[in-house]
């Protein structure tokens, strides 16, 4: 959990220039210690009476089978194989030990403290970047503020306290467009199946007259000389959506050149359709049209597919998209405000993977799922169990 709360301002040294590899260094030395960590949790704590696997537990063990059999096949880089068989220890270990300890003091203790932290975390890594914004330096507009996402479901469900909603400002200043589409959908899901519909009605009437002012704006005028009037870090971030009389929309800088992940992907799949099926195990690596061997893929659904093959990924995406999709629906009626929390938190975090790969990267969305299945879930009606 180190670096859900400490991430956003060793983030921060890359994007003002400070260090570029500091991160990646901090990333995989808690990765491998939250395994190491879980997992000895998983195989020597106190096991609860009645305890069993459910649907998501099988998935996950059925997923790292299959995958260390193609790994075998089709090799790969060893950092990559290490990487991504960490990744989904990790997240299934943190899953089902996560159910074992729901109960507990402690467990208590940390649902009450880390949306604090974690807005804290990125209080302090927003106020870092913009002080060398002010002061002149160089900075790229792309903070990853997922830690303040707790924070805003308890702002949204009301079960947080008076500086909940600074997490809203934090991630809008953050200016990473995936995270702040999820808080807004996240808002939304809220609104749909538990909020007022009124309100679910406001945000969207107003969010329409937004984009539509913008449209009419773009063709009255030229829009990318009317933001120009903007930071230029802010400018940087919102031109490569728009285009001149001269250029179309630049998609690499659209997508931050998660088009060209997906296009290698695609191509692999031409050239050999049986990968689709199977796919290429933890060291699944593509080419991109430059010709250069990469094994990045940041948009979820691709890279899971790219891992595990297809059909493996869309029974994984379903189970655990399913969850808070379900549960919402036993919450509408009790109106427990905690465990709603948990499954707006669990939305958002989930959104957050169609724009960066942290599906079996991210512990709090595997604490989180293991909260509504065990929790809310029972054996009669619970999706984790009628699956198997």
């Amino acid at each position: 959990m180190f670096h859900f709360y400490a991430g956003p301002f060793i983030h921060s040294f890359k994007l003002t220039k400070i260090s570029y590899g500091i991160g990646k260094y901090v990333f995989y030395s808690t990765l491998i210690l939250e395994t190491l960590l879980f997992s000895c949790s998983f195989i020597f704590g106190r096991r609860q009476k009645n305890e069993k696997l459910d649907t998501i537990d099988y998935a996950l063990l059925f997923s790292i089978f299959w995958a260390i059999a193609w790994t075998i096949y089709h090799v790969g880089s060893m950092e990559d194989i290490i990487g991504n068989f960490l990744r989904i220890i990790m997240s299934f270990a943190c899953y089902h030990t996560t159910k074992r300890y729901l109960n507990t003091s402690s467990f208590l203790k940390f649902e009450k403290l880390f949306p604090k932290l974690g807005l804290f975390g990125v209080g302090i890594a927003v106020v870092f970047i913009y002080t060398f914004l002010i002061l002149g330096r160089h900075v790229y507009i792309g903070l990853n503020t997922d830690s303040a996402l707790p924070s805003f479901a308890q702002w949204i469900t009301m079960t947080g306290n008076r500086f909940s909603y600074l997490s809203a400002i934090l991630i809008v200043m953050g200016g990473k467009r995936g995270l702040i589409l999820s808080m807004i959908l996240a808002a939304l899901f809220y609104h749909y199946f538990l909020g007022s519909k009124k309100k679910l009605f406001k945000i969207v009437f107003i969010g329409g007259i937004v984009i539509g002012l913008g449209m009419v704006t773009l063709s009255l005028g030229d829009l990318v000389k009317i933001v120009n009037v903007l930071p230029r870090p802010v400018y940087s971030r919102i031109t490569p959506f728009l285009k001149d009389n001269s250029d179309d929309v630049n998609l690499r800088d659209a997508t931050a050149g998660r088009n060209k992940e997906v296009e290698g992907v695609f191509a692999l799949w031409k050239n050999d359709p049986s990968i689709m099926v199977t796919g290429m195990g933890f060291g699944a690596w593509f080419v991109e049209t430059t010709g250069v061997v990469d094994s990045s893929v940041h948009i979820s659904p691709f890279a899971l597919a790219h891992i595990f093959g297809i059909p493996l990924a869309l029974f994984l995406l379903t189970i655990v998209f399913m969850q808070p999709i379900l549960a919402v629906r036993r919450f509408s009626k009790n109106k427990d405000l905690q465990s709603i929390f948990w499954v707006v938190l669990c939305v958002s975090l989930l959104v957050e993977t169609f724009s960066v790969f942290e599906f079996f990267q991210n512990p709090v969305i595997w604490i989180s799922l293991a909260r509504i299945s065990q929790t809310y879930l029972s054996k009669e009606d619970g999706f984790s169990h009628n699956l198997v």
